[in-house]
């Protein structure tokens, strides 16, 4: 997707593959501030390599907007240095089977600070590109990052997160993930964590504009012999917001995905008559379409979520389906005769939408 930069409300968007790194998870409040002030200018620059001077990592990040101190060099050096140190630690690991060979790859090459001036330079690795710009697959993420940097608790930021990457109204998440998640590793700090849940949750629903009404929760638990039981699993469900960020599109091609209904190539054309630009099929003589254009970047992406979702309620109606009793009396899905296309989720509404 291509947007149009806006410095007064930078946003922060990736592939959800970027979701493996769970290291960000663990990084202080103000690490992820800053790192994700990182992300942003990455996405508006459209370049693996960046440099940012301290002065405007820390405007970016609202580091001293809570703070009575005036902008220090060596302080921010100190922030930065800390960062990336953390940063640093953040890779994908994958084993080679066949060889026995293990293999890290890091979110970024390298990292230049200025110690006089606190300016510095972030080299991302250059396959990751396309999990910040040039983002050609679905799904991704994306927030407003002052909504984001207004969180204090670094829970809130990584709850945040987890339920923007699942953007589906509810989800269901073991309590050992879910621990894991967040990084509270001892049982005080998981009942802690859980205690506060309500703080967490409250402070997200506040100070970010992307849900309707209060998230809720469910804390599931085993429970033992003797006092209390053990923390099995947490439910939340909770209403998206729609156009809960509006970006500013810029015409042109580069980026644009193909329409999720027909597969399509897309392009930015012009009314006629209005003057309006809108987004339409490159071929649209022979296109053959539900949907003749899209409004905006931000409509198209609407309509590719809703897509999205849908098949993956239609996958949970088919395996939901095919272990009904009356499915399996009627259907024998090793048929011969059974179509290769046949769809239990149109006939066991039950199932699904």
């Amino acid at each position: 997707m291509v947007d149009k930069l806006d410095k007064s409300n930078p946003i922060v968007k990736y592939d959800r593959r970027f979701c493996e790194f769970r290291q960000i998870n663990l990084l202080s409040k103000v690490d992820q501030d800053l790192f994700f002030s990182v992300l942003s200018i990455i996405r508006e620059r459209r370049q693996t390599t960046v440099s940012i001077t301290g002065k405007e990592l820390i405007d970016r990040s609202g580091y001293l907007k809570r703070r009575s101190n005036q902008f220090s060099a060596a302080n921010m050096v100190k922030l930065i240095d800390q960062m990336t140190d953390r940063i640093n630690n953040c890779y994908i690991f994958m084993h080679d089977d066949v060889r026995n060979v293990d293999r890290k790859i890091f979110l970024f090459q390298s990292f230049e600070l200025n110690r006089d001036s606190a300016d510095f330079t972030a080299s991302l690795t250059p396959v990751f590109a396309n999990f910040f710009f040039d983002i050609k697959k679905l799904p991704f993420t994306r927030f407003a990052l002052p909504g984001f940097i207004s969180l204090k608790s670094k829970y809130s930021k990584v709850l945040y997160r987890l339920f923007l990457d699942h953007y589906t109204g509810s989800m269901k998440i073991s309590a050992n993930e879910l621990f894991d998640l967040v990084g509270t590793v001892t049982p005080t700090s998981q009942r802690q964590f859980i205690y506060k849940l309500p703080i967490y949750l409250k402070e997200i629903v506040d100070k970010t504009n992307d849900f309707d009404g209060p998230i809720y929760y469910d804390v599931i638990k085993v429970h033992e012999s003797g006092r209390g039981g053990k923390y099995k699993s947490v439910v939340f469900k909770y209403k998206e917001r729609k156009n809960r960020i509006v970006e500013s599109n810029v015409a042109t091609d580069a980026a644009l995905p193909c329409c999720p209904y027909c597969g399509q190539e897309l392009t930015w054309r012009k009314n006629g008559q209005t003057g309006k630009t809108f987004i339409g099929h490159r071929d649209f003589v022979h296109a053959d379409c539900k949907i003749k254009g899209y409004n905006d970047i931000n409509d198209l992406e609407q309509h590719i979520a809703a897509v999205a979702r849908a098949q993956q309620n239609k996958s949970i109606a088919i395996a939901a389906a095919q272990n009904d009793p009356i499915y399996q009396a009627i259907f024998n899905p090793g048929k011969p005769d059974l179509p290769a296309d046949f769809d239990p989720a149109k006939i066991f509404n039950k199932h699904g939408n």
